[in-house]
């Protein structure tokens, strides 16, 4: 309520379920507390097992954690830990783990990061493939906005082993109503920048679209999907 004006409140407004659903629907064999969570923050092909004893809430938080809602469980480590009993404890765990530090026994084993800057193991791309910022599992199909001979937008798709296609669906253009004094931040005109990127960078317009303005959407079979286009969101499935 750090936002509000009212009266901040005089009794609780917050409730934990006892559990969530993924353990329902598990029956208690896989891990419940992740995406979100710590429960299986490892690398590879580990962290199938639950690392928790018990996936309810009276057996995981205790009551003094409960009594002060904040951060201080998240700052303050316990001791000992005890990161199969204990919700805190367990992110404890898998961030000493993480940072090269004392590792509990019940956390799978992962790459730390001081793989990154104590060894150059980076340099051969072996741990970005382990590790990757983003996990997107998500098939994608690159395209680029060009322009076609009357300087109308133009959606192009790469092909691997043929020229570059036409995309046959449509592309339409959308526009996002302002209030007064309000104003969409950094949306410039893509036609004109376009055009002034390649007069600087002394390159046609067909050239500079296809190295700057490229977007990876989601693979589709269907080649004729219409899609949406704003200059500050970008795209969307129509």
């Amino acid at each position: 309520r750090r936002h509000r004006d009212a009266p901040a409140l005089d009794a609780p407004n917050i409730a934990l379920l006892q559990t969530n659903l993924r353990h329902l629907l598990t029956g208690g064999k896989s891990p419940a507390f992740c995406r979100p969570g710590f429960e299986t923050w490892s690398s590879g092909k580990q962290g199938k097992e639950p690392i928790l004893a018990s996936h309810d809430l009276h057996d995981l938080i205790t009551k003094e954690q409960l009594e002060r809602i904040d951060a201080s469980a998240r700052i303050q480590e316990r001791e000992p830990l005890d990161p199969r009993h204990n919700l805190a404890d367990l992110e404890h765990a898998q961030l000493r783990a993480l940072m090269g530090l004392q590792r509990d026994s019940v956390i799978p084993s992962r790459l730390d990061v001081t793989q990154w800057y104590r060894t150059r193991a980076h340099l051969s791309g072996e741990l970005q493939c382990r590790q990757p910022f983003r996990n997107d599992t998500t098939r994608r199909q690159r395209y680029y906005l060009d322009l076609d001979e009357d300087g109308e937008l133009i959606f192009r798709r790469f092909e691997k082993h043929t020229p570059d296609t036409e995309h046959s669906g449509r592309l339409s253009l959308v526009s996002v109503p302002c209030g007064e004094r309000i104003d969409l931040f950094e949306a410039p005109d893509y036609t004109a920048s376009l055009l002034a990127l390649a007069e600087r960078m002394e390159m046609d317009t067909h050239t500079c679209a296809r190295k700057f303005g490229v977007a990876d959407l989601e693979e589709t079979q269907d080649r004729q999907r219409d899609w949406l286009y704003h200059p500050a969101f970008g795209f969307q499935r129509s």
